[in-house]
């Protein structure tokens, strides 16, 4: 099937770019470059900042450190403030673990998702991945400062394959 020709208001819009482009393109040659003069010693000097590295150290002394907070969650794609990690693996700090949702919503291995619940089971995350403890613990972990992660931190439960799948579906 052969494509349709184009419209009157399509020849018009583009006859009115072309004009436009016309009228705005600068046909003059460029001008040459004017002759420098050296800078007199009492010129100021452009002073050049050095970006310094945010200072993300959270720092609790005596009291106890900053609970976690969960600004959204639905299973598979988590919104959490004040996200701890030490040695690979994620804490959620909390006095109220029944606040927080199920880790195996939260998070996983990221393996590829395979037929049968044997594989479901293999995704899952164990306590070598992500942990939910009390302040408490984490003071006794911790001590008396953290390095966090500045800002919200997202966490998204799903593999690459379904990301494939949900783009292939949209096309």
């Amino acid at each position: 099937m052969a494509p349709a020709p184009p419209t009157r208001r399509e020849v018009l819009l583009l006859a009115v770019l072309l004009l436009v482009i016309l009228f705005f393109s600068n046909s003059e040659p460029p001008l040459p470059p004017s002759p420098t003069l050296p800078l007199a010693p009492s010129a100021p000097v452009l002073e050049v900042h050095t970006p310094q590295p945010l200072d993300t150290r959270l720092t609790w002394g005596s009291s106890r450190p900053p609970e976690t907070t969960i600004a959204s969650h639905v299973p598979g794609w988590t919104i959490l403030d004040k996200l701890y990690i030490l040695k690979g693996v994620v804490h959620i700090v909390s006095d109220s673990p029944s606040t927080i949702p199920d880790v195996r919503y939260i998070y996983s291995k990221g393996l590829v998702i395979k037929p049968g619940q044997e594989e479901d089971q293999k995704r899952l995350p164990t306590d070598r991945h992500i942990r939910v403890i009390s302040t408490k613990e984490a003071k006794k972990l911790f001590g008396t400062s953290a390095q966090t992660i500045d800002g919200f931190t997202f966490l998204v439960n799903d593999p690459p394959q379904l990301f494939v799948c949900l783009v292939c579906k949209k096309l």
